[in-house]
Order: C-alpha cells, then sequence, then structure tokens
C-alpha cells in the first residue's frame, strides 16, 4: 500500500476541501468522494492508508462503504467524521471495523491527533 493515502467520503464540497489542504500541507496524498458509489470505484481502483467516511450520504448510510474498503485493503483505517456526536448510529459489525470517530465540526489538531493515534497503535 502507498504510504499516507488519504480519501475522504463526504457530500459537503467544503469538508472535503478543508480536510484535503490541511491534510496535504501534512504530506499526505488526498482523493475526494461525494457518495457511496464514487467512493467505491476510487477505492476498486488503488488502497489508500486512511479513509475519513461521512455517515449521512446522498446515496445511503456512509458505513455501507466499510465492508468495500475492507475488501479491498484490509489494513486501511477507517475514520468516521459526522455531525453526529456519537457512534451509536453505526451498526455493531461496522463498528468493529472503524479506527476513530472525529465529531463535526473539528479542528486541524483534532484531526492529525487521531491520525497519529492510530499511527502509534499500530507500532
Amino acid at each position: 500500500m502507498i504510504e499516507n493515502t488519504i480519501l475522504i467520503v463526504d457530500d459537503e464540497v467544503e469538508i472535503c476541501q478543508l480536510l484535503s489542504k490541511m491534510l496535504e500541507k501534512e504530506g499526505y496524498k488526498v482523493s475526494s468522494a461525494h457518495t457511496i458509489k464514487d467512493g467505491k470505484e476510487i477505492i476498486k481502483e488503488r488502497s489508500f492508508d486512511f479513509v475519513f467516511l461521512d455517515l449521512n450520504l446522498p446515496d445511503g448510510i456512509g458505513t455501507k462503504l466499510v465492508s468495500t474498503i475492507k475488501k479491498q485493503e484490509k489494513k486501511t483505517k477507517v475514520l468516521v467524521i459526522s455531525a453526529y456526536h456519537g457512534i451509536a448510529e453505526i451498526n455493531s459489525k461496522a463498528k468493529k471495523e472503524i479506527a476513530g470517530f472525529i465529531g463535526k465540526p473539528f479542528s486541524k489538531p483534532i484531526v492529525l491527533r487521531m491520525l497519529d493515534k492510530i499511527k502509534q497503535e499500530e507500532g
């Protein structure tokens, strides 16, 4: 897997742009999708280290994408980004596959701390 690659799947273009700029300044290579369908197409083309995944997408619940992500690359870490401030909304099967949760609105330090925490856990 290519190191430091991130896919952002969020229907809010501004969120994708904000996260992309923030993460690119930190050396990440970032791609974006705005629907589950577009996310699946991108994931089938290449692997990512991290996927930032919104729960509420125009074509369904974002957790539907988790199984596709894990089939493509088991090592990919999924981080949910959502206005819901808890993961009670996430079904239990998907919950096991999610590395972290970031509530909206978020800040750069929160995002970077989460990424660092996950990298440290990987060892």
